[in-house]
Formats: C-alpha cells, structure tokens, sequence
C-alpha cells in the first residue's frame, strides 16, 4: 500500500487528549466502582464521517501507586482486578474490551480504530472494581480514578475511504463500522502500529 494509505495524514488528523474522573466513596470498609458512565472531559462530539483512532492509555488513581495495588479486592466477583472501558454515549464500545488496571501505566501505545456510526455522540468512560480501606486509606473518604486516552480525530476523506477498504475485522463492538484486520492485529500489534503510525 501507498504511505498514504498506512500512515496517519497529521495534516488532517486532530489530536484530542480526553480525561475522566471517576469517584467512588468509601462505603462499608470499601471504595467500589459499579460500572456507571462518566463523560470525558473536553465533551468531544464524534463525527459519523471521520475516523478515530485511539493512540494511548494512561490510568493512575489519588493513591500512592503501591497503596493502589496492595488494596485491590480480588475477592469483587465483578471485577477482581479494577478495569475501565472506553465508550461511546450509549453503550458502544470503543475499545472492545475492558482495560484491566492491576498498577498505574502512562502512555500506554496502543492503536485501536473506530468509526462512529451517529454524529454528535461523546466519549465516556466507566470503571469497575474494589479497593478495601487498607490501614494505608484510613481517613481517606474517598478514592479517584484517573483514565486518559490520546484519539487522532482523522478528517481525510480518501485516506479514510481507502483504510475502509482494507480486510474487514470479522467483528468490532455494537455501534462501531469495521475497519481494519483481526482484533488481534488492532490492539497493542507492533506491527499494525508500525504500519499506521509510521
């Protein structure tokens, strides 16, 4: 394929730097996450004829990282390590699966694309996980999660229409078009993020 076709027109392709807080108070011993949605912050509204494509990761907490990790619940039978999901308002997936958190990471490059089906949607992000009051947290009233993620908002129609046509993935999350090979060759594929990012 052409450079064109497999490396990012940063002439026509905004970087948007979207962050999410979310807060969970202590309650019984415990600060939980239940999976509720929170809009990213700046509220971006989506294009249904651009192309996004997540670039990086960042999660961390109000915690020291090593307090973080000592008071993760893996007893929390919906979600024994914390993890955090990446969605379009109303449900779709960005990402197709949770992000597990085990410890903080900054920047962690990956290259996942997607292609809003409806404009004016947002990006919104929800957790989900326990950390008990360890005797690190008491008098900590509660804890925040921090999630950010680095989306190239992609404008160029022909480069669009040309990654489009590209082997289809045999099935991306409900609510997002198809675009490019295996789930596999989407997420954290050293070779995928080479060939889009050049």
């Amino acid at each position: 394929m052409s450079a064109s076709v497999v490396s990012i027109p940063y002439s026509q392709a905004r970087p948007l730097i979207l962050a999410g807080r979310l807060t969970a108070p202590l309650v019984a011993g415990a600060y939980t996450w239940d999976g509720s949605y929170f809009d990213a912050s700046p509220g971006v509204e989506l294009r249904s004829s651009f192309l996004y494509i997540v670039a990086s990761l960042t999660f961390a907490a109000d915690l020291d990282p090593a307090d973080y990790s000592a008071a993760i619940d893996p007893t929390y039978t919906a979600s024994p390590i914390p993890s955090f999901r990446i969605l379009q308002r109303g449900g779709a997936s960005v990402l197709a699966d949770a992000v597990p958190a085990p410890a903080y990471f900054s920047d962690l490059g990956i290259c996942y694309p997607f292609a809003p089906k409806v404009d004016g949607n947002r990006i919104q992000f929800s957790a989900q996980g326990r950390l008990l009051q360890t005797p690190a947290l008491i008098g900590k009233v509660s804890v925040s999660l921090a999630v950010s993620c680095v989306v190239y908002e992609v404008s160029d129609a022909n480069w669009i229409r040309k990654f489009m046509s590209r082997t289809p993935a045999p099935a991306l999350p409900q609510g997002s078009k198809r675009v490019e090979g295996t789930r596999e060759s989407i997420i954290m594929d050293a070779g995928f993020r080479s060939e889009v990012f050049g």
